[in-house]
């Protein structure tokens, strides 16, 4: 089995007069699905607490649970849920259901019955390098299942990237605010290379209030050959720029929560907080590079976090002390708003740096939820304003509607064996009209 390494902490605890109560990490809990994999018989607990009864030992193999609290993780036993403590011996990691997302395979793998580097898991079936659809993720490993070939395979150091990714810009600022990159090179303790399609961005503070602890410091930190600490982070934010370590569709080490979607599927942004920085300063910049990543990435506000949602940490430290998280994500949607929103009247369609269209009514108005015929087509704006596209559309008597992938309300063909008529109706078999 390959050597894996702890994901660490990257916040260290500082201590301040809290206005908002800290999450504790032994009170931490959340839903979600983990497959285990334990390769040596493990104690299980009644309780998530190591001083709580002993109940039965698991075997060794490959297990399911839905739910985690701290480092116990639920699982079925003796016909019981019962508490399984992640020991050394036992290795977890989230199972994310994703989209039949384009990914290019740069080398031949071999396939995996589940997503764990054992040879009692191999199915016998070698992945020909190419172009595949992948309709899950555990951390590291990607799951196909394309009528030919179907199982895991593990892919780092780039042998696999996600298609129509972005991986770091160009332009010398965003939104403003000076940017430059300064990418790492590949490691395993802190840029290995496993691709992802990021689904959240969390936050962190850097919790070094060190004079001279800005961005370039930081940056310099994730760079140096000789650092061998696990941890590593997307960006480093100060007063006065932006500093990209690892591309955006690749993971890093940086949630705390081991092979699970804070480290998984999260871009990991860190505000300086330097005694000789400006903060505000600093916590404005990233409000626009959060707004920009949440544009060009098709985000929403929620998909923004904390480092404490995905572990219990106490951080972003000096937001959570000052209780700023809601004026942070306030001013984020201010400024995504300031992005997508047109800034003079428009009548009609309209394309915003996000990617999507909207369209205006004549009172200056965002169509929202609602058809708009546009010449012979119709199209649908979902409830925030987005035409949707490649999309099913339902109403409450039982009819649906499809859209193609420019928007259009399509007739008399069949999608996903479901024939609509000429009134681009499909009738479900439980309407009774």
């Amino acid at each position: 089995m390959k050597k894996r390494f702890c994901i660490l902490l990257l916040c260290l605890t500082c201590v301040f007069s809290f206005t908002v109560q800290p999450i504790k990490a032994e009170e931490y809990q959340r839903e979600g699905v983990w497959i285990i994999n334990v390769s040596e018989p493990a104690e299980l607990n009644k309780d998530a607490d190591l001083d709580s009864d002993k109940t039965s030992e698991l075997e060794t193999g490959v297990y399911m649970s839905y739910e985690r609290h701290n480092n116990f993780y639920k699982v079925e036993a003796d016909g019981e849920e019962q508490w399984l403590y992640k020991y050394p011996y036992v290795e977890v990691k989230e199972i994310v259901d994703m989209n039949n997302d384009s990914l290019t395979l740069y080398m031949d793998k071999e396939l995996y019955s589940d997503p764990f580097d054992e040879d009692e898991y191999k199915n016998g079936t070698t992945l020909p390098q190419g172009q595949y659809k992948i309709t899950k993720k555990a951390f590291d490993w990607l799951y196909v299942d394309d009528g030919t070939y179907q199982g895991w395979f593990e892919a780092e150091l780039g042998q696999a990237v996600f298609d129509n990714t972005i991986g770091e810009y160009a332009d010398p600022e965003i939104e403003g605010v000076a940017y430059k990159t300064q990418i790492i090179n590949y490691s395993d303790n802190r840029r290995p290379g496993y691709t992802m399609i990021p689904k959240y961005i969390t936050i962190h503070n850097t919790a070094n209030k060190n004079e001279g602890s800005d961005a370039q410091r930081h940056a310099d930190l994730q760079s140096n050959p000789n650092n061998k600490t696990v941890s590593s982070w997307h960006f480093t934010v100060d007063d006065h720029q932006i500093i990209q370590s690892m591309p955006l569709n690749e993971i890093a080490y940086h949630a705390g929560d081991g092979m699970s979607t804070g480290n998984g599927d999260s871009i990991a942004i860190e505000i300086c907080e330097n005694s000789d920085g400006d903060f505000n300063k600093a916590f404005d910049n990233t409000v626009q590079l959060v707004a920009h990543l949440l544009a060009d990435l098709h985000l929403d506000i929620d998909a923004v976090k904390m480092h404490r949602d995905w572990s219990g940490k106490n951080c972003p430290n000096v937001i959570i002390g000052e209780d700023r998280w809601d004026e942070f994500l306030t001013k984020i949607q201010e400024a995504y708003d300031d992005l997508i929103i047109p800034e003079s009247p428009v009548v009609g369609w309209y394309q915003a740096v996000d990617g999507y269209w909207y369209y205006y009514n004549e009172d200056g108005t965002m169509a929202v939820s609602k058809w708009i015929a546009s010449g012979v087509n119709w199209f649908y704006m979902d409830g925030k304003g987005r035409m949707g596209t490649n999309l099913w559309i339902a109403t409450t008597e039982g009819r649906w509607y499809y859209v193609d992938g420019e928007g259009k309300m399509v007739y008399n063909q069949s999608v996903d064996g479901c024939w609509i008529n000429s009134y681009g109706i499909y009738r479900s078999p439980l309407w009774q009209g």
